[in-house]
C-alpha cells in the first residue's frame, strides 16, 4: 500500500479500463512513483516526507493516480498506439515534477527548507579515441 494511493484506487478509476494487470503489479508501480516524488520532495528540503498535510496529500494523490493508471495501462497493453489520455497524463505528471524541482510549484501545508533548488545533473562527455 502506498503513502498516497492504493492499487485498488488505481484499478477502480472509472475514467479508464485497466485489464490485464493485477494489484501486486500496480502496488509495485505505485511504490516506484511515490519513491520518485518523495525523493524530489526530500531533495527540495521538505521536512516531512512523505507529505501528511491534507492539501499536499490531495495534490500528490491526484498525480500518483494518473501516473499509476497510465503505467498500469502501459504494463498491460504496451506502448503501441497510446490513447491520448495516457500521453496527456504522463506529460502532466512530468510537468508537475519539473515545476516541483524548479520551485514553481510548492507544497501548501509545509515549507521547503530551500525551495526552488534545482537538482544538479552531471554529464560525462566521452571523446572519441585518437590514434597515435
Amino acid at each position: 500500500m502506498g503513502d498516497y494511493v492504493t492499487a485498488r484506487d488505481v484499478l477502480d478509476l472509472r475514467a479508464v479500463s485497466i485489464t490485464g494487470v493485477d494489484e501486486s503489479t500496480v502496488d509495485l508501480l505505485i511504490d516506484g512513483i511515490e519513491a520518485h516524488i518523495n525523493a524530489v520532495l526530500k531533495a527540495q528540503g521538505y521536512p516531512t516526507v512523505p507529505a501528511t498535510g491534507a492539501h499536499d496529500v490531495a495534490m500528490i494523490r491526484g498525480y500518483v493516480l494518473k501516473k499509476a493508471a497510465a503505467d498500469a495501462y502501459l504494463s498491460a497493453r504496451g506502448s503501441d498506439d497510446l490513447p491520448a489520455w495516457i500521453e496527456a497524463w504522463l506529460t502532466e505528471v512530468q510537468q508537475w515534477l519539473d515545476w516541483l524541482v524548479e520551485g514553481t510549484v510548492l507544497l501548501e501545508d509545509q515549507a521547503a527548507v530551500h525551495p526552488g533548488r534545482k537538482a544538479r545533473r552531471h554529464f560525462i562527455r566521452v571523446l572519441p579515441k585518437v590514434e597515435d
